[in-house]
């Protein structure tokens, strides 16, 4: 499966620096079967109606989910990256069958994504968009149980993933 490619490198650096008691992944970081989302829902109860929205990969520590990491290979314009930030600060709770099923509350999260810059033109605006983006959702007074945002480039993670994971590190 070549159109996950980009979450699968972020998917083989994170299995390299945490362990699976810590990590989970989505099935496009991993291409695992069965394929299973990350699914982040408002309530304890798991329904349709509670689902928010599905993120690439968390970190658990302490039976708390403290790191969402969402991954963008397409599509770097602002309302897709405040989009995902905000439906993930509406949630309470991870529920994934790898974890039994049981509800993970979301607190004091890192939420961090990665935006794919590969294909931008050299004199492209959309680096500094995105640090001022980053900057103006670190400004909000009330992120839900978001306590931190963090934005990273693909080309700068994949050239160098120690920052990357110094960050993760801090949270967990």
């Amino acid at each position: 499966m070549t159109e996950h490619i980009k979450h699968l490198k972020i998917g083989h650096i994170l299995q390299k620096h945490f362990s699976k008691e810590n990590l989970v992944l989505d099935y496009a970081c991993t291409n695992d079967t069965p394929k299973q989302q990350i699914p982040l829902f408002s309530v304890i109860e798991k329904s349709a109606s509670s689902r928010l929205c599905n993120i690439d990969a968390a970190l658990l520590k302490d039976g708390f989910l403290r790191v969402i990491i969402e991954i963008e290979e397409t599509g770097i314009i602002p309302t897709k990256i405040c989009g995902k930030f905000l439906t993930s600060a509406f949630a309470e709770y991870l529920i994934h069958n790898s974890i039994c099923g049981s509800p993970v509350k979301i607190n004091d999260c890192l939420f961090v994504q990665i935006l794919n810059d590969q294909n931008l033109e050299s004199n492209t605006k959309k680096r500094k968009q995105g640090e001022m983006i980053a900057k103006k959702i670190n400004e909000l007074p009330n992120k839900g149980h978001i306590k931190e945002y963090e934005l990273f480039w693909y080309s700068d993670v994949i050239a160098n993933s120690d920052t990357l994971i110094s960050k993760l590190r801090k949270f967990i």
